[in-house]
């Protein structure tokens, strides 16, 4: 008995003594409690792979408890899975207990869900909303290029109207005598411009100022501003410029629109155009107003005009 109370609860194992050498039936007994030690050692450590070779009741119990652990296992991986409808009935309060738990999990699960597609909703509905004020805000600035367009450039030419032309105009007055250099102003308008519309019609009319004006755009240089003054009367300004030089433009552009006739449905239709130019030096006492720069180049075109038309007049600043 002493020897079996030490199988039971000595942390080591015990050998039999030499004076029981001879009982066969506390051998079978040792080494049955010997096996079931291990046996209970390795279930405490989580090791449930050893074979289950004892024989009786409290072998069938151990394999039982196997079993059951082996299947509870699986049941586990299973709700890891995600299946929560793994329930168990074999292990007691154990099993009250992972029941809970598994409902638990799936009741938090069912939550995380909900809310995450109330949080997608959300975030869907957050894109769409951006996405329309994205739209709205492109449109806005579509809408004010195109009102700034409108409010800026004459509708049929394409060009400055004449309020931009009085915006800009004296800005490149200024920078001109900033830099010491010359700027010209120049006024031009189509001759004969009501006999043409009476002759073919304003239609005509219309293509003909858009044709001129193209031609015009085509030969100024970057910084040079064209626009449309009034009905068929349309003004100049060459900034940074030199004495002479556009002049020459200002002539060019002359003869440009002299050997190119208007395509109308009567016909190719010859116009021309009368300008006149006045040169606004830098070393002047005080810098002259725009409209001074007009009046002195409308003057020079009523002498264009007055000599015959199809014709350039520069005068100097007086």
């Amino acid at each position: 008995m002493e020897h079996l109370t030490k199988l039971l609860h000595a942390p080591s194992e015990p050998g039999i003594p030499a004076e029981l050498e001879d009982l066969t039936t506390l051998h079978d007994v040792h080494d049955y409690l010997i096996e079931l030690r291990n046996l209970l050692s390795a279930f405490s450590r989580g090791d449930l792979s050893s074979s289950i070779k004892l024989r009786g009741v409290i072998a069938g119990r151990l394999k039982a408890l196997q079993a059951s652990i082996y299947h509870l296992t699986w049941q586990i991986q299973q709700v890891a899975d995600g299946d929560f409808s793994q329930r168990i009935d074999f292990l007691g309060e154990f099993s009250i207990a992972f029941n809970s738990m598994v409902e638990q999990f799936y009741a938090t699960l069912q939550a995380l869900q909900q809310k995450d597609e109330e949080l997608t909703s959300l975030t869907l509905a957050l894109q769409d909303e951006i996405e329309q004020k994205s739209l709205a805000m492109a449109a806005l600035r579509e809408s004010e290029a195109t009102f700034r367009h409108l409010a800026e450039y004459d509708t049929l030419t394409e060009v400055f109207n004449r309020r931009s032309f009085y915006n800009f105009a004296p800005i490149e007055l200024l920078r001109s005598r900033e830099k010491n250099r010359h700027c010209s102003v120049a006024i031009f308008d189509i001759d004969h411009f009501k006999r043409f519309n009476d002759s073919y019609g304003h239609l005509e009319g219309d293509a003909a100022l858009r044709h001129i004006t193209k031609i015009i755009k085509a030969g100024l240089r970057q910084n040079d501003i064209i626009a449309r003054y009034g009905g068929e009367e349309f003004v100049l300004l060459f900034p940074l410029t030199h004495p002479g030089v556009s002049k020459n433009i200002a002539e060019r552009l002359r003869e440009s629109v002299a050997k190119s006739p208007v395509k109308t449905f009567f016909g190719d239709v010859p116009v021309t155009i009368s300008i006149g130019i006045v040169d606004v030096p830098p070393d002047l006492q005080n810098l002259p107003s725009l409209e001074e720069a007009l009046r002195y180049a409308d003057e020079a075109l009523y002498k264009a005009k007055e000599a015959g038309r199809n014709r350039l007049v520069s005068v100097p600043w007086p």
